[in-house]
């Protein structure tokens, strides 16, 4: 796959003094051989081991909004100042190339590959083992950025507004469901019916429990628009 590809050669460059990569004038069999990941999820762990604790924790924070993403929500989640933030990010990109810029924008960035987001995920340190706190300081985190996009709604669309209060727990249940109608009515008026119908599933998703919260005036508009999908 091209991420081990990426293993491969990462394997086998070396940093001159001036701070440059280079490859090898010749490379030997044994070296090819070693530089072949085994399991590119080891190699990636190997690497995460010289992060500092608090770069992880800026990595694992960005891979649980997903492979790309916003430093202003980012920073928003971590109640961290955008600007020393971004120094972070920066740090973190140039020193050990887990990140990239998207191009474009001045505001995303991008995980380097889904494997690396898989291990941040999988191998927390915020939490260590603990996976019931691991999930209440994510939704400590998704309640912070829920309630900056809320504040600044103009600038976010209505489907992330109701995703990250979904994922903040029951103190934003009843702002999911007003996103999530106005996601609905928004995605009907476009007749883009698979979006209205993967918006409403989350809104009665079972694990997320929101749904309990909707009035019988929303509840009557839910099953409309479901009607209409479907």
């Amino acid at each position: 796959t091209p991420e081990n590809i990426i293993e491969f050669l990462r394997a086998l460059v070396t940093k001159g003094q001036d701070g440059s990569f280079q490859l090898p004038p010749k490379l030997t069999d044994e070296q090819i051989k070693n530089a072949i990941p085994g399991d590119i999820k080891e190699q990636i762990k190997i690497r995460l081991k010289d992060l500092h604790e608090e770069d992880r924790t800026i990595l694992e924070a960005a891979a649980e909004i997903g492979r790309s993403f916003s430093i202003t929500l980012l920073a928003a989640g971590l109640n961290q100042d955008r600007l020393i933030l971004l120094r972070s990010l920066r740090r973190i990109e140039d020193d050990f190339h887990l990140i990239i810029d998207v191009q474009k924008s001045d505001d995303i960035m991008s995980l380097e590959s889904q494997a690396l987001r898989d291990v941040l995920r999988e191998n927390s340190i915020i939490t260590g083992t603990g996976h019931e706190s691991r999930r209440e300081l994510f939704k400590e985190m998704h309640y912070r950025i829920a309630q900056h996009m809320i504040e600044n709604d103009t600038n976010f669309n209505t489907i992330e507004i109701m995703q990250h209060c979904i994922l903040s727990g029951d103190r934003l249940a009843e702002e999911a469901i007003n996103y999530g109608i106005l996601a609905i009515e928004s995605a009907a008026n476009k007749q883009t019916w698979k979006t209205v119908v993967s918006i409403i599933q989350k809104i009665k998703d079972k694990g997320s429990a929101i749904i309990k919260y909707a009035s019988q005036k929303q509840l009557n508009k839910i099953d409309f628009f479901e009607a209409q999908a479907l």
